[in-house]
């Protein structure tokens, strides 16, 4: 198969493509970015869902956040210590 042949029975395959997670995944292969891009553009991303969280008031206090922590550390070492030793 030729490149040309290659490249168009590829175009119309994505034309015909409906699932969103498939797009995004050719578009994340075909993309030329560098570690340091993606990173950016994660951060990036990252933080303009913060700033729309705090604006749609979906923030939680400093107290409720360290119970949460706590919580989830304990669940954590509870696991650990039930776990069989080698």
């Amino acid at each position: 198969m030729t490149t040309i042949a290659l490249r168009n029975k590829l175009a119309k395959r994505i034309q015909r493509e409906e699932d969103r997670t498939v797009l995004t995944t050719i578009e994340i292969l075909l993309r030329n970015d560098t570690k340091e891009d993606a990173l950016r553009r994660r951060m990036t991303e990252m933080a303009i869902r913060s700033e729309e969280a705090i604006k749609n008031g979906e923030v939680m206090s400093v107290a409720e956040a360290r119970k949460r922590s706590k919580a989830v550390l304990q669940g954590i070492a509870a696991s650990r210590s039930k776990a069989k030793r080698a």
